[in-house]
């Protein structure tokens, strides 16, 4: 039986959490995959283990990699998207923000925000989840956001996994999703360059060498829900307030 190998990924060179709070982050998001992984049942796994890490991985499509950063003021997922969309679909820079998920260009990217979730441990270990179920599912808001729970368009420290979010998980938890890899270089270079999210031009650096369609839904900005197709061409992200 296989172990299921959930990679966090920190950027930045602090993301405001001790390593003894970064372990019991990885307890608290073991608990909730290992009750996906054993009520399921997820077939061949007989657990999970959370790796921190401070480099990007060469994480295997089946598994699962999030991103997190202290804040949302340099965004990974914002500038890889923004780099292989063109100019009429680019993500638009948000504040206050617990979490960002996006595929574009081939790839799917998660990341989650310290400052955003209040450095509730709680609520960034439910975070995790959440993004991870966009990640999997590729479900946009609304429908993923509908099926309540952990899955919901706002959680909280006490919201509670369900069954229904088991369900769901189980049978897409292994789903093979090619990771974006390069977001250690994205966050070194926006940092660098003082610009961060806030910079629309240079993340065309980022330019992905693959082509075609964008999938995916609409974002949740400030709480309301805007986007849809453009052009038979639409990005999939989602935008979560605390």
């Amino acid at each position: 039986m296989a172990v299921y190998q959930i990679h966090l990924v920190k950027l930045g060179n602090n993301i405001g959490l001790s390593d003894e709070q970064q372990t019991q982050i990885k307890n608290k998001i073991e608990v909730l995959y290992n009750r996906v992984i054993h009520d399921g049942p997820v077939q061949g796994y007989n657990g999970c283990n959370v790796n921190w890490s401070t480099s990007c991985q060469n994480v295997q499509p089946r598994e699962l990699l999030v991103y997190i950063l202290r804040n949302d003021l340099v965004s990974v997922v914002t500038a890889y998207v923004n780099s292989v969309v063109d100019a009429a679909h680019r993500m638009r820079y948000e504040r206050n923000r617990t979490g960002l998920t996006a595929w574009a260009g081939g790839k799917t990217v998660s990341e989650v925000y310290v400052h955003g979730c209040n450095r509730n441990l709680d609520l960034i270990a439910k975070t995790v989840f959440h993004e991870s179920m966009h990640y999997k599912t590729h479900w946009n808001d609304h429908q993923l956001h509908s099926r309540g729970g952990l899955a919901a368009r706002r959680i909280s420290a006490d919201t509670e996994l369900t069954r229904r979010n088991i369900r769901d998980m189980k049978i897409r938890l292994t789903h093979a999703r090619t990771p974006m890899l390069n977001g250690c270089q994205i966050y070194q270079d926006n940092s660098l360059d003082g610009l961060g999210s806030l910079d629309r031009g240079s993340s065309h650096r980022y330019a992905a060498n693959q082509s075609g369609p964008i999938r995916g839904g609409s974002a949740v900005l400030h709480g309301e829900v805007h986007g849809g197709v453009h052009q038979q061409r639409v990005m999939g992200f989602d935008s979560d307030l605390a």
